[in-house]
């Protein structure tokens, strides 16, 4: 059975072959690019206007001073560091310069250090392997 050049399937399979693997690789290439960032939650106390009192280790006092942006409330607020007192080798009483509008002296305030940013591909592999 002879058959004319606009009745073969085999041009067709290999722009659908090549358009799969064009679609798979940008899909790879996004989700392994895009970035997630991790927060730590961490409680302060408005000690006086416009100045948050918190605890932290070593290594949440190194995030401060790596980062200029807190979240509080979920919005990005800037901050800088006015002083830190030694409590022991491992805990750290820091004062923070940050607006606390809407905070009274005394109450207690929920910040969020950025922690790390991670892909999307490595969320997806900590959560389909159970970690």
């Amino acid at each position: 059975m002879n058959s004319k050049s606009y009745e073969s399937f085999c041009s067709i399979w290999i722009l659908f072959f090549l358009f799969a693997f064009l679609f798979v690789g940008i899909f790879i290439y996004s989700f392994s690019t895009s970035n997630i960032r991790k927060y730590q939650m961490i409680t302060g106390l408005v000690s006086s206007r416009n100045q948050v009192m918190v605890f932290v280790s070593n290594e949440q006092l190194k995030w401060l001073y790596h980062n200029q942006i807190l979240l509080i409330n979920g919005k990005k607020v800037k901050f800088s560091v006015d002083r830190k007192l030694i409590i022991d080798k491992k805990k750290y009483q820091v004062f923070l310069s940050i607006s606390t509008k809407g905070y009274s002296i005394n109450s207690s305030i929920s910040i969020g250090l950025l922690h790390e940013k991670v892909s999307f591909l490595s969320v997806f592999f900590d959560m389909w392997g159970g970690d």
